[in-house]
Formats: structure tokens, sequence, C-alpha cells
């Protein structure tokens, strides 16, 4: 951990997430702190570090406080269908006002979206406090999400998969980051976003969020740089296990300067680290993603660095954190 005094760097968490770590606020907590004090224990925390978190690490909060079968059964339909029949006449009253074309997943997310929204902003405030560091807390799917002194709070709107930074004081930074472009597993009952991406400047530097899939379009990257981010951190997450290394299946839509003739070619791991972040060419980029057993939903993707048109790839080894100096 030796460096020059006052450099700064960004610390990475894979984390290992089963659905019992969502069972509530207190286990939440609980996964979060573990993970931040190996962080501390580590030595790499400073006064100018940020900590990255992968995308949908506060999405499975819509399982907190059910029944206890929830987090026993095996395949995320039973799950669904266990939350959505505890909870019926809420259920029923989203299910029918959605006009979205998944109302099913539409209903379970807006039934539980004050309560995930609750413990997230709970969890984070207290372990960014606590260990006296900014956070980017991965995304969490939520309607119209917006900040309101500090504190992050819920609409009326549509679903929209959001980033928040929270701040060595507890509070979250007033600007969000919602991600525009979709993926296959969110179209259907999430929005994409419309607003510009923030730059927040921290004292690690002037940093962008493009969550998972916004870090392949080049339009993306142009906006934060010409804005003046330096350094681009991209919570990311892949729903299937073992795709890493399989076939890459493109995207929809397809960036406009990737040719899709392409598709098949190479494998998902060589597809991200050719035209995901290293579209950033003049500075350091971040990409980290989430691994565990949730339900049969699967869990894959290996997190990597970007700097100095290199991919470093990050050893998949417990406690799964890794740090980056920025240069």
């Amino acid at each position: 951990m030796n460096a020059p005094t006052g450099r700064a760097n960004i610390v990475g968490i894979h984390p290992f997430m089963t659905p019992q770590d969502y069972s509530g606020a207190a286990a939440f907590y609980n996964k979060l702190d573990y993970y931040f004090t190996e962080v501390k224990k580590s030595g790499m925390l400073r006064g100018n570090s940020t900590v990255l978190l992968p995308e949908h690490f506060g999405t499975w909060l819509v399982a907190a406080e059910e029944k206890k079968s929830v987090y026993e059964v095996d395949n995320i339909e039973s799950a669904i269908r266990i939350v959505a029949i505890s909870n019926i006449f809420q259920f029923g009253y989203y299910y029918f006002k959605s006009d979205a074309n998944d109302r099913l997943n539409a209903a379970i997310f807006q039934m539980k979206a004050k309560k995930m929204a609750n413990i997230y902003q709970y969890a984070f405030s207290r372990i960014s406090k606590k260990f006296e560091v900014h956070i980017v807390a991965g995304s969490i799917l939520l309607p119209d999400p917006k900040i309101v002194d500090g504190k992050l709070e819920i609409g009326e709107g549509a679903l929209k998969n959001v980033s928040v930074v929270f701040t060595p004081d507890g509070s979250a930074h007033p600007s969000l980051t919602i991600k525009k472009f979709l993926s296959a597993d969110e179209v259907g009952f999430v929005e994409g976003g419309t607003e510009p991406i923030p730059v927040y400047h921290l004292p690690t530097g002037s940093i962008s969020i493009l969550l998972c899939e916004d870090s392949w379009y080049q339009q993306n990257h142009d906006e934060v740089l010409q804005n003046g981010a330096k350094i681009i951190l991209s919570p990311a997450y892949l729903s299937k296990n073992e795709l890493w290394e399989s076939d890459w299946k493109g995207l929809n839509p397809m960036p406009d300067d990737i040719d899709k003739g392409i598709i098949g070619s190479l494998s998902e791991a060589e597809a991200w680290h050719k035209y995901s972040l290293s579209r950033n060419k003049s500075g350091t980029s971040i990409s980290v993603f989430m691994s565990g057993k949730l339900w049969d939903i699967g869990s894959d993707g290996k997190s990597f660095v970007y700097v100095k048109n290199q991919i470093r790839e990050v050893p998949d080894e417990a406690p799964f954190i890794f740090n980056t100096w920025i240069y």
C-alpha cells in the first residue's frame, strides 16, 4: 500500500451476496460493514479514497422483511410468488395500476420501493459516516428517485436504475446517476434515464458513473469527458453463470461504432475489455461486478481496471476487494 503522500485511490468491492443478506436492514448493513472493515484493515482507506460497489447491489432489497421461505427457495419465480401472495392487496393495487409491459416485476418493485430506499439509505449513510469515505453505492431500482436534504427518496413515476454517491458525513450527494441504456432483464418494467450524466468532483478526482451497459456507448463517454470527468466508474452486473467466457451476444441497441458482424466472434470478457471502458483513453476506468447465489438468477463477470491503455483483471479471491491508485 505504499504510495506518494496525497495520492488518491479507488477501492473496488466485488461482493458475494446471498438472499439472506437482503432479508432486512440489519443483515444488509452487517454485510456492508464486513466488507468495509476488511478494506480498512487492509490499509486501503485514505482521506481521498472512493469505494465502488456493483450494479444492482441494492436492487435485491426487494426481498427485505418477507417470510423466511423467500430466502430458502432456490428459484426467483417462487420467491416472487411468495412476496406477491404475502402482500396480495398491495401487490394487486400496483399490478392493476401499472402500464408496464412486465406488470409483475413492476408491481413487485413499486410495492417494495419505500422499504428498499429506506434500508439502502440507512445502511450506506451509516457506513459512509463510520468509515469517513465517499461511496459509489452500486445501484438500486426505484420509482422516480431523488435526493431531498441529503436523503434518498422515491416518487410516483417509473422505475429507474439509479446510482447514489454517499459522502463521509453520511449524506447522499444531491446528484443522481440514472442508467440510460437498459439490459434485457430490465426492459419491460424499467425506464431509461434522459438526464445528463453527472460529474462528481470528489477528493479522489472528477468522477462519472456509467452503469453497466451505459459504458459501451461512445456518446456517454464523450458527454462526461467533455464535462470534465477524468475517472469513469462502472458498476456492472451479469445475470447468468459462466457468461464471462461464453460468446458475446451483442447489445440492443448496438452501439453505432460496433460492427454487428463480430457478434459470436468474441467472448463476453473480450467484448467488455475491447468496447466498454477502453473508450476512456485519457484517464482511469474501473468496472466492478457481483458474485453470489441469488436464488437461480446467476451472476458472473470479473472486475477489471483500464488505465494507460491496458486492461487489468482483478483476481477473484475472497474477500473480493482491490485497490487502484489514480495516476
